[in-house]
């Protein structure tokens, strides 16, 4: 069984499509087409930090397409709005808020939250993309989310927590001694 799971395993990294249909080279656009048994709830409005590249750019990219509203928090507000004009060229109709907002000051999350809850708008899902050490990080999403799905569980809210594997964003790309295109394994 060890063996089949070490053979999935490269099979995904090279690009495979696994049982959901969908590999490590599937697109957002692919794994979010909408097909006859799936649809999106109109009015969801989304948070996604970490959105001024990388995943988390492609991750509002692909929602805005899909008809979401989203929020960007943004530490460079500059950055956040050129993310916003590339989106809305691909979806004009695209409503898109940014607010500032640095992760690592309590003070500024706090205005970040008066600012979103003066909007009048539901919060329908969070992404927390944003992030610098990353192993760590995603451990402590996945830990954060397990707790607040048990917490919340009774309420009927749904808690998810993704990893996308290893992709080429800023945060490794020049790194070396990473596995990060199509790996080739050989037998020695």
């Amino acid at each position: 069984m060890e063996m089949q799971s070490i053979k999935e395993a490269l099979r995904y990294l090279m690009g495979f499509a696994g049982p959901s249909g969908f590999g490590s080279s599937s697109t957002a656009d692919q794994v979010t087409a909408q097909d006859s048994s799936h649809s999106i709830p109109p009015n969801l409005t989304a948070i996604i930090t970490g959105a001024t590249s990388g995943i988390g750019a492609e991750t509002a990219r692909v929602l805005a397409k899909r008809g979401l509203r989203l929020i960007i928090p943004a530490r460079d507000v500059k950055r956040a709005a050129e993310v916003r004009e590339r989106i809305r060229r691909e979806s004009p109709t695209a409503e898109i808020v940014v607010i500032e907002m640095d992760l690592s000051s309590i003070a500024s999350i706090r205005r970040f939250c008066a600012r979103f809850l003066a909007l009048g708008l539901p919060l329908n899902i969070l992404i927390y993309n944003a992030t610098t050490a990353y192993a760590q990080s995603k451990l402590a999403n996945i830990m954060h989310a397990k707790e607040i799905a048990r917490q919340l569980k009774e309420k009927g809210v749904t808690i998810n927590t993704v990893h996308p594997g290893i992709v080429k964003t800023g945060i490794i790309r020049d790194h070396k001694g990473l596995i990060t295109g199509k790996p080739s394994f050989s037998r020695a």
